[in-house]
């Protein structure tokens, strides 16, 4: 009976520690909103209800932090450093500490059932910082919420924003917006994003250096920019079910994990082009911060936490429904056998330098039908083949970077 009993408890303890996402009693049932974690011990949860979180043991115990903001929806934290941070949410609430997250004061504490309210914060130290939300305003300050000026932006909603310097930020907003500037936000403009016919609406994004990011849309597509948001290209879609994409976080240019409200949470270990699901409890994913390619943290409905010391735990045996994306697209020529002309249609989702060119059977350069920089959209060209003979031919594009793709084509002169 003892040695049963013994074999039991050893299954079961086996159990627990080969699980690879776990869940951390947290204290609430609120809608956790944000994590942030400085490295994997210390760190922050915000969400509703005026909840603030913190850890300083990677989230064994995570300890209710009292506010001034009791009540209200937290919706990000920024931590600038060891001992300042700001928290903002509903309500035109603007929340600071000065002494590591363990006491907050409040910059602005508005009343419960006012207008205005913040949804995302982006600080480059302890005293300048951008905050936005529903109000059609980003608001900045340089001295640290003693004072704000604002810039007035016809936006309904801003979800997330990021500044790397004074000089450069990024922002997303309701619909088709993605918005970057480079005069310390007083004025912003469209960045070039391929987009279907639909307005698929983004929240999140996440940069892995100064220039390289990706962002997740809420039709399931992802997106990746390697200049600091300027031009974002698709480079796949998780066509699972009914996907809602609104949070992502990339450990470096190879893995990352995506999730939303759809409660389903995904990974990829190839830089964004392939996605496997995660088996994870249920909850409406909120966010999601990884400190490193093994430890991470999740958060979202019903007051739950998870976190991985594993690197995730991804679901095997399952189709991986993932459509992957290139830059440029070549179409098959139509007529195709054809004689004295033909068009050809070809479609570019980045900006940058493109040639198109017909080489015979044997390699040789026949013709350049262009050879310039060209603007993300889809083209027509002519192809006018009266100068050669019947044979089989190759139309090719090629990207600036020297990327290829072709199609046979057939002359019948």
């Amino acid at each position: 009976m003892k040695i049963k009993l013994i074999l039991i408890l050893f299954i079961i303890s086996s159990g627990i520690c080969n699980a690879q996402w776990i869940l951390q009693p947290s204290g609430t049932t609120n809608i956790l909103r944000d994590v942030e974690m400085v490295n994997e011990n210390t760190g922050w949860i915000c969400g509703d209800g005026g909840i603030i979180l913190k850890t300083t043991n990677g989230g064994e115990n995570w300890i209710n932090v009292p506010n001034p903001a009791s009540g209200k929806p937290l919706f990000d934290i920024d931590v600038v450093d060891a001992n300042t941070m700001y928290c903002v949410g509903w309500f035109e609430t603007i929340l600071k500490s000065t002494n590591g997250g363990d006491n907050w004061f409040a910059i602005r504490n508005g009343q419960i059932g006012g207008t205005a309210s913040y949804y995302t914060c982006s600080f480059i130290n302890k005293d300048t910082g951008w905050i936005c939300g529903d109000l059609q305003k980003i608001l900045r300050t340089t001295n640290g919420g003693i004072s704000f000026d604002s810039t007035y932006i016809f936006i309904a909603d801003m979800f997330e924003i990021y500044f790397k310097n004074s000089f450069d930020g990024l922002l997303t907003g309701e619909g088709d917006i993605v918005k970057r500037s480079t005069d310390g936000g007083i004025n912003w403009y469209q960045a070039n994003i391929n987009l279907p016919s639909n307005l698929p609406g983004f929240e999140d994004f996440c940069f892995i250096n100064q220039n390289t990011g990706f962002m997740p849309a809420r039709d399931g597509r992802i997106f990746k920019t390697t200049d600091f948001g300027n031009n974002w290209d698709t480079i796949s879609r998780i066509t699972f079910t009914n996907e809602d994409l609104r949070t992502i976080d990339f450990v470096n240019s190879n893995t990352g994990f995506v999730g939303g409200t759809t409660a389903l949470l995904y990974s990829t270990t190839n830089g964004g082009y392939n996605w496997t699901r995660e088996n994870i409890g249920f909850l409406t994913i909120r966010r999601l911060r990884f400190v490193n390619d093994t430890i991470g943290w999740v958060v979202g409905t019903s007051g739950r936490i998870y976190k991985t010391t594993t690197g995730g735990d991804p679901i095997t045996g399952i189709t991986n429904n993932t459509i992957t994306f290139d830059n440029f697209e070549l179409s098959q020529n139509y007529p195709n056998p054809f004689n004295n002309s033909t068009l050809i249609n070809y479609a570019v989702r980045r900006n940058g330098y493109y040639k198109l060119e017909v080489f015979n059977i044997e390699g040789k350069l026949v013709k350049e039908l262009f050879s310039d920089y060209r603007q993300s959209g889809s083209y027509s060209i002519r192809f006018e083949s009266s100068a050669l003979s019947s044979g089989v031919y190759f139309v090719q594009i090629t990207t600036g970077s020297g990327k290829k793709k072709v199609k046979k084509i057939a002359v019948l002169n």
